[in-house]
């Protein structure tokens, strides 16, 4: 099983999740982030955890009806 994990920021708890729920599904998970979001750190640490896996997007970026969309 591969699993998309997509937020648009990642604080420092969400890290050892992220790590335990990888390693049960074999280091299928990939995980999708704004980069102006979160900070170097989060991104350094996540990145020792899935590698290439851990994709950053860059820019606010936003999925859906643009009348939806709120600041």
């Amino acid at each position: 099983m591969r699993i998309a994990y997509c937020a648009r920021s990642v604080l420092d708890y969400r890290i050892h999740i992220l790590d335990t729920l990888d390693k049960l599904i074999d280091g299928n998970l990939t995980e999708i982030f704004y980069d102006a979001v979160i900070t170097e750190r989060i991104v350094k640490r996540t990145r020792e955890i899935l590698g290439e896996r851990a994709v950053a997007l860059e820019g606010a970026q936003a999925l859906g009806f643009r009348d939806n969309i709120t600041s």
